[in-house]
């Protein structure tokens, strides 16, 4: 059974409880997978989900690039 958890983020850039979660669960896999240092993984996957969300915001707030 698949559970939804949204990605809880505050203005002020911290993560909800779940969405903490997660992203460990994520980064101790990716660690484990690449065999790299849990610290190193868990810094490159904050700044991706940051700059994720930094693209969806700019996108949201300029309008899309094509005219319907």
């Amino acid at each position: 059974m698949a559970l939804f958890t949204p990605l809880c983020v505050s203005v002020d850039g911290m993560l909800g409880p779940k969405a903490s979660c997660i992203l460990k669960q994520l980064s101790e896999r990716l660690a484990y997978k690449w065999e790299s240092n849990y610290g190193t993984i868990m810094s490159w996957v904050r700044t991706r989900i940051t700059f994720a969300i930094i693209r969806a915001l700019i996108l949201c707030l300029s309008g899309s690039r094509t005219k319907w």
